[in-house]
């Protein structure tokens, strides 16, 4: 839920490599990470260059893949099935995401009406509710802008979305269509370079650097009040830890990864990586790890590394080479139920990993 806009998305080709039969797997944990390895691939010809574009569902069974007309379903334990189609459009998707219950699918897209470089131009922006189950619309609504970042609040019954250019948040009543709040924060940035995130229980709103005054911020999505605000650079990769207490934060374009204690009790850890990029970032389920993929020099080639870390002190749990294959595009995904690790870059397309009981 990470990337960034570089490019129109291509068609999608299936070609699995690895096993495709189920694999047993561990529960990944800090003190197994080491096992860790990749289990299976799904090459994606496709540049999934919007935020939110590969979400998990709660089970961690399955996972759905975001494309520009259409969103697909797919099973983690046999990549070589046929995926879902769980919603076709032949506006653009900018952003898409889920309820927590899965039962719903929420998405922000556009008509086309010519490019600006590589960024596409849409008019007549939109919010469509879908029924997962039924392929069923619940209610549309229009809105000012097209959303690159949304997220389902208050059981299901509220969608926040964040406006593409603003950064300002609007509250919609899911079943109506109705607005219930408008929330300013007055930090116009680069949406295509420093995409909102949510935590995962959508109550908090993160922000990255991308306007003049380099300010990352916080913003509680239920009352607009702002909780937290600090500066750091261009802090393109945010990730909030599972109980919302770290906001993980990275210059894009080397420096090194800031830990920031929200609750400033704690003294922010910093993981230097200077003078390497880092491209993508998350938090293990259980907050046991927090992982990155850096772009680093090897003998070969540039090579993408990941690396796995105790977020309380920063120790360095593991460190493994991804590919040397040079792509700018790339996010990474523990899935809900620790047993899958997802990586995706435009060059490789979707690597599932996971610690093999027999491991």
């Amino acid at each position: 839920m990470k990337l960034f806009f570089i490019g129109m998305i291509a068609s999608v080709t299936l070609c699995v490599s690895g096993q495709n039969a189920p694999v047993n797997l561990q529960d990944i944990s800090a003190e197994n990470i080491a096992q860790i390895r990749e289990i299976s691939r799904l090459d994606v010809d496709s540049n999934l260059a919007l935020n939110e574009r590969i979400v998990w569902s709660p089970d961690g069974e399955t996972f759905a893949i975001v494309f520009e007309d259409q969103v697909l379903l797919y099973s983690a334990s046999d990549l070589s099935a046929e995926p879902i189609v769980l919603y076709q459009t032949q506006r653009i998707i900018t952003s898409a995401t889920f309820s927590t219950d899965f039962e719903l699918l929420a998405v922000s897209s556009g008509k086309p009406s010519g490019s600006y470089g590589v960024l596409p131009l849409l008019n007549d922006p939109s919010v469509a509710i879908i029924e997962i189950d039924t392929g069923a619309l619940v209610t549309t609504f229009p809105t000012e802008h097209v959303s690159n970042s949304m997220a389902f609040g208050v059981d299901n019954t509220r969608l926040i979305v964040v406006d593409y250019y603003s950064y300002d948040f609007t509250v919609w009543d899911v079943h109506d269509g109705q607005v219930i709040s408008e929330f300013e924060t007055n930090q116009y940035g680069w949406g295509i370079m420093f995409p909102p995130t949510f935590s995962d229980d959508a109550t908090l709103l993160a922000l990255g650097a991308g306007n003049t005054y380099n300010s990352r911020t916080v913003w509680d999505t239920q009352t607009g009040k702002l909780v937290a605000e600090g500066e750091y650079g261009y802090s393109y990769e945010l990730t909030f830890s599972p109980d919302n207490a770290i906001l993980a934060g990275a210059s894009r374009y080397g420096g090194s990864t800031e830990l920031w204690h929200l609750d400033d009790d704690h003294e922010n850890l910093h993981i230097n990586y200077n003078p390497y990029m880092m491209l993508a970032s998350d938090f293990s389920p259980d907050g046991t790890i927090y992982s990155q993929i850096i772009l680093t020099p090897t003998s070969a080639d540039n090579g993408y590394v990941v690396e796995f870390f105790t977020p309380n002190n920063g120790e360095r749990l593991h460190r493994t080479l991804v590919s040397v294959d040079t792509s700018y595009t790339m996010d990474m995904i523990f899935s809900p139920n620790r047993k899958w690790l997802l990586i995706y870059d435009r060059i490789n397309g979707i690597q599932l990993w996971g610690v093999p009981e027999e491991a």
